[in-house]
């Protein structure tokens, strides 16, 4: 589970976040929705241990991230969470196949090749394994981006407006699939989107504004 409580973060003088306050169980689906500058980049680089808390307390599976280490830090990063990007964040001169193996092959993954293959032909992506990512479609790369980020099969998924730089079709598909492969997995998905159709897949949601959360339908925390 996700447990926030007075959370806030600084960017001297600007408060981008807080305080705030949300529980998100294990498996949970959740839009993240507002407005540029609501601060939902920050909230999601908060969840992806990209950032620190400025104060306040965010538990992630039991842990305090403000009393981790850099190097503790740096392990939930590339074990427990997958991220994707709006503009996919491929490695250009790597093809398909070593963009999903590169967080395994610092994980020490033997089995990485496989395993990246088997993702990418669970996308569609088996006939362009080893395409140089630079010359792949828009949704071919977020697709490959999606199978980065699910190859260690992390607990948690967050997605920074990944149908934003997308035709609406290949945008949906793209939804679709994260919902899908998450929900498969038992993931947690957390997926941050200005898309009216796309926060609309979503049960479950949190809205920001100026940095609060404005309003917010999660699911209940088992007791």
């Amino acid at each position: 589970m996700i447990s926030a409580r007075a959370l806030e973060k600084y960017f001297p003088p600007v408060r981008a976040l807080g305080p705030v306050d949300f529980d998100i169980p294990a498996g949970s689906q959740v839009a993240l929705l507002g407005e540029s500058g609501s601060g939902k980049s920050t909230l999601l680089n908060l969840l992806g241990c990209m950032e620190v808390p400025s104060s306040g307390d965010l538990e992630m599976q039991g842990k305090l991230t403000r009393g981790l280490s850099e190097k503790e830090l740096a392990e939930m990063r590339l074990r427990k969470i997958g991220y994707v990007h709006q503009f996919f964040d491929l490695i250009s001169d790597l093809n398909a196949l070593e963009n999903v193996m590169l967080p395994m092959w610092m994980a020490g993954d033997a089995e990485s090749e496989t395993r990246a293959t088997d993702l990418l032909k669970s996308l569609g992506l088996g006939h362009r394994l080893t395409q140089t990512a630079s010359l792949l479609s828009g949704g071919e790369q977020q697709r490959v981006a999606i199978a980065r980020a699910l190859s260690l099969s992390p607990s948690l998924i967050l997605a920074d407006e990944p149908s934003g730089s997308l035709d609406s079709s290949t945008g949906e598909a793209v939804v679709t699939l994260l919902l899908e492969l998450t929900k498969k997995a038992g993931s947690t998905l957390i997926m941050a989107t200005h898309s009216p159709a796309a926060a609309a897949r979503f049960e479950h949601f949190i809205r920001l504004k100026d940095g609060k959360i404005v309003e917010k339908n999660l699911p209940k925390v088992k007791e």
